[in-house]
């Protein structure tokens, strides 16, 4: 028998945890497969939250489909 921690993570603390971590590296630019490993999310929880961080500006795409932060995409 393999016991398994099954974690519920808030979309609030979610959303703070990755913002912490581009807060903590500036200059962290993620495809969406390494983002999804990072966090350890699946592609449809990094689509929803990528999402949102998106549209809150504090997350923007390079021209090659990086993700960074958006005060510095540069």
């Amino acid at each position: 028998m393999v016991a398994r921690l099954c974690l519920s993570v808030s979309s609030a603390e979610l959303l703070r945890r990755i913002r912490a971590e581009y807060l903590e590296m500036p200059g962290l630019r993620l495809t969406a497969p390494q983002a999804q490993c990072l966090f350890g999310l699946d592609s449809e929880t990094w689509d929803a939250v990528s999402a949102a961080l998106l549209d809150a500006k504090f997350l923007s795409r390079t021209h090659n489909g990086l993700f960074a932060m958006a005060a510095i995409q540069a």
